[in-house]
């Protein structure tokens, strides 16, 4: 299986990913204002939280499962309704009292009810979210990539309808990313199970020990996806709780653009987990070369976005969100080491090396909360964003030095990339378009 083929295929639907959330994310915040769409966020990012903790890791121990034992992938399909539907009520039953233990410290009456009906969606979410860690443990990437592009152009087309109608506000707005996210997993479920019936394979019913097994390994990644979840979306809920529901609104936005940048490193991160990782051989060489390189190139991407950020904020968005410029300026060094933090958990999960991830993740949630505390009440989101870039500086670091200790190698190579890494890129592009192995 070709490395760059199957990360070309998650790349492309990354890169639509990003034109068809960045083109919504334009859409909603000009339509609702800072405010409003501060509450949207705080609504989303619960969702999203409450959809990992009830995925608890099933979404790796997917991959992981299919990638080794390919032959339980049938079985695998039947539970995961079962497992989807149980773990979506337990979410259910843990966020919404939590929603509604904080309103009005941090959720309004209006964003608690908002988070009672996101939650409704949440086992639709988890069966998408095992159905896409079935595909990529399958090595399907260009299914990957098709059924992706699919749930982002729905997200997009609905939310254009509702501009064009002018119904979109934050309860709209929210409703259509549900509604691509729950449309995705039936089409998901409909493809495997056809699958399976075709091949003449015939699942049994509910197997616990398989579910069993899957969710042990899931709770062995459950707990760093959280933290690494929580490193990325917690300090939106310190700001609401320090400061206003527009800065709530003008942060998100900022992170949201920064972000972006992550999107090359989610794609490889993907492939490596999946594809590389368990042949160390191929791991040690590939890693720090893939680092080098991608590095490069992000470091490239941030410079354009530091010269043209102030007037596409300003032209885009408005004088409403100038703010955000000063957030993505702050937040941008920091995105640039999670691009390298993505690609190295990567390569530890799969090695099932998950203690560094966890103590790494739990480093920089412990920086960012102790910074926020004390930066957000002076300086409100220029503090949370400069919390956050030390705080993902803080978990490169470490993951970093324990990669380079692990293979005998000095830290400067997995950041510089040389010319021989430029002619191994060019080499494999070549054997890939040839149709060759790389």
């Amino acid at each position: 299986m070709s490395f760059l083929r199957d990360s070309a295929y998650s790349m492309a639907a990354r890169i639509w990913m990003a034109a068809a959330r960045g083109l919504c994310i334009v859409a909603i915040s000009r339509a609702l204002g800072p405010a409003d769409y501060g509450t949207y966020a705080l609504v989303l990012n619960t969702f999203v939280i409450a959809v990992l903790a009830g995925t608890m890791g099933l979404e790796q121990a997917c991959t992981f499962t299919a990638s080794k034992e390919p032959e339980r992938i049938a079985q695998m399909v039947r539970n995961a309704p079962w497992l989807a539907l149980f773990l979506g009520v337990a979410a259910i039953l843990m966020f919404g009292p939590i929603a509604r233990l904080f309103q009005g410290r941090i959720f309004d009456p209006q964003a608690v009810r908002l988070v009672w009906e996101a939650l409704i969606f949440v086992p639709f979410a988890i069966l998408n979210n095992q159905f896409a860690g079935l595909a990529a443990g399958s090595g399907w990437f260009r299914y990957y990539a098709k059924t992706e592009t699919f749930k982002w152009t729905l997200y997009l087309a609905l939310s254009m309808l509702l501009v064009l109608l002018h119904r979109l506000d934050v309860r709209t707005g929210l409703l259509a990313f549900y509604a691509a996210v729950s449309v995705t997993a039936l089409i998901h479920w409909k493809v495997f199970a056809a699958r399976y019936r075709t091949a003449g394979v015939r699942p049994r019913g509910l197997d616990l020990v398989l579910a069993r097994q899957v969710l042990a390994y899931g709770m062995k990644v459950f707990s760093t996806s959280v933290v690494n979840l929580l490193n990325f979306r917690f300090d939106l809920y310190l700001v609401k709780y320090f400061r206003t529901p527009g800065e709530v609104g003008m942060y998100s936005l900022g992170m949201n653009l920064a972000e972006v940048l992550l999107y090359g490193a989610r794609s490889v991160n993907l492939v490596i987990f999946s594809r590389v990782s368990a042949d160390e051989r191929r791991s040690n060489h590939l890693t720090p070369a893939v680092s080098r390189l991608l590095l490069a190139g992000i470091t490239a991407a941030v410079f354009v976005i530091l010269v043209v950020k102030d007037a596409v904020i300003m032209k885009v968005f408005g004088d409403r969100f100038a703010t955000c410029s000063n957030v993505v300026t702050l937040l941008l060094p920091g995105i640039l080491a999670q691009s390298l933090t993505l690609l190295l958990v990567g390569d530890f999960l799969g090695k099932q090396d998950l203690g560094v991830v966890l103590y790494s993740g739990l480093l920089c949630f412990a920086v960012m909360v102790g910074l926020d505390l004390w930066w957000i009440p002076m300086w409100g989101v220029l503090g949370a964003a400069g919390a956050s870039a030390i705080a993902y500086a803080s978990q490169t670091a470490l993951l970093l030095h324990r990669h380079a200790s692990g293979q005998g190698l000095g830290v400067a190579r997995y950041l510089l990339a040389g010319r021989d890494d430029w002619n191994l890129l060019r080499g494999r592009l070549r054997a890939a378009r040839s149709g060759g192995v790389s």
